[in-house]
């Protein structure tokens, strides 16, 4: 279930099977392509999407994100191998019309951990979220419960970012994660309301 905060002021066959050509008497076998599907699972913790920004259209930003996931595993797809949240809230029409941070988690068994972006006015910035080493869901806390004030026009969003933080570390089970357990939607400086919003995967 998510949840809001306002701040006031089965598997494919990956290879092809071996083929066998016979022309003039010759034998010639096609090499099966790597089953990527036996590797290990891959991380996309360490991938970076940097150039996105207010402005851009979602359609770009999910191929974007597809396309850096595809570097490492080329049989990705959206809502199966990998989740995005956080992008709604910042979407009018379309297109990215506020700064805020979208979460990108793996899910499934070919792909581990995830990253968030923070999408500025100019430009992007994206952090990692290590594989969870501890998957198993924890207690539940509702954020809506938590209380930020002191948000002006003049506070960054790497300050609210600390804020929200240090607040949901002091009321919560320890081990909540910006970027994999909660998003934050909106500019201080344009803004009068904040939104930090839970994801699904969160704990």
């Amino acid at each position: 279930m998510k949840k809001l905060l306002t701040l006031l002021s089965t598997i494919g066959i990956a290879g092809t099977l071996s083929a066998t050509v016979v022309s003039c008497g010759v034998r010639v076998y096609e090499k099966p392509e790597e089953e990527e599907n036996d590797a290990e699972p891959k991380d996309i913790s360490k991938l970076k999407i940097n150039d996105l920004q207010v402005g851009i259209n979602a359609k770009i930003i999910h191929e974007k994100i597809l396309g850096a996931i595809r570097t490492i595993y080329k049989k990705a797809e959206l809502d199966h191998d990998y989740l995005i949240e956080g992008l709604d809230e910042l979407l009018s029409n379309d297109v990215v019309r506020t700064t805020g941070s979208i979460s990108i988690m793996a899910q499934g068994e070919y792909l581990v951990g995830g990253f968030v972006i923070d999408i500025n006015e100019n430009s992007s910035i994206t952090s990692p979220i290590p594989p969870d080493p501890n998957p198993n869901p924890g207690a539940k806390f509702d954020i809506t419960k938590l209380i930020i004030t002191g948000v002006t026009n003049k506070t960054t969003m790497d300050e609210i970012e600390q804020r929200v933080e240090a607040k949901i570390q002091e009321n919560v089970v320890k081990g909540i994660m910006f970027g994999r357990d909660y998003t934050i939607a909106g500019n201080p400086q344009k803004d009068t309301n904040i939104q930090i919003q839970s994801t699904s995967f969160s704990h």
